[in-house]
């Protein structure tokens, strides 16, 4: 009885020990694999320190990343986002890359819906096709400065359209003026 309860506690203890060193599944390697090689290619760094739980993940990509022929080569040359490079390296599926996809789109049509287009001439496309590339790459996308900067341009734009109305009052007033 003591022996069994001893080889029931050795296999608890090997158990929980190896679901501990391994506890990343699919989809959380998923999101580590895009977090390292976003930050290996556009910070130039990455630490495996807190991503705890999944370090194994994060050791095997950085791992491959610097290796000539890498499956992250494709996402380096721009060529795939970082879903799809995770993918290839086998730590994303098929079908999250698509959903994640279905996402971006979804918020590059909003984007898109929202804008009125008949104040098109006051804001730069510019800007929104940056950000229209950044999340086509799957690169991240500061919201918020984007909006910053439409709100900017449609101020200037507003302000320079209400100069033109004043200067043309100001030399109708002038015109007026001069006559007496």
């Amino acid at each position: 009885m003591i022996k069994m309860k001893l080889v029931a506690l050795i296999l608890l203890s090997v158990l929980i020990s190896f679901s501990l060193s391994s506890g990343c599944d699919k989809e959380n390697a998923c999101e580590v694999c895009q977090q390292i090689i976003y930050k290996l290619k556009f910070k130039f760094t990455s630490n495996c320190g807190n991503l705890a739980h999944c370090k194994t993940t994060c050791t095997k990509v950085l791992k491959e990343w610097s290796k000539p022929g890498s499956t992250f080569e494709a996402f380096q040359a721009d060529n795939v986002g970082k879903c799809d490079a995770c993918f290839r390296a086998g730590y994303c599926s098929q079908t999250y890359c698509q959903g994640q996809k279905r996402h971006e789109e979804m918020v590059i049509q909003k984007v898109i819906d929202s804008y009125d287009y008949q104040k098109k001439d006051q804001v730069s496309g510019r800007e929104l096709d940056s950000m229209v590339k950044k999340v086509l790459r799957n690169d991240k996308v500061n919201f918020d400065h984007m909006a910053k900067k439409v709100q900017e341009q449609t101020l200037k734009a507003l302000e320079a359209k209400a100069f033109a109305k004043r200067k043309g009052k100001l030399a109708k007033s002038l015109a007026e003026v001069a006559e007496y």
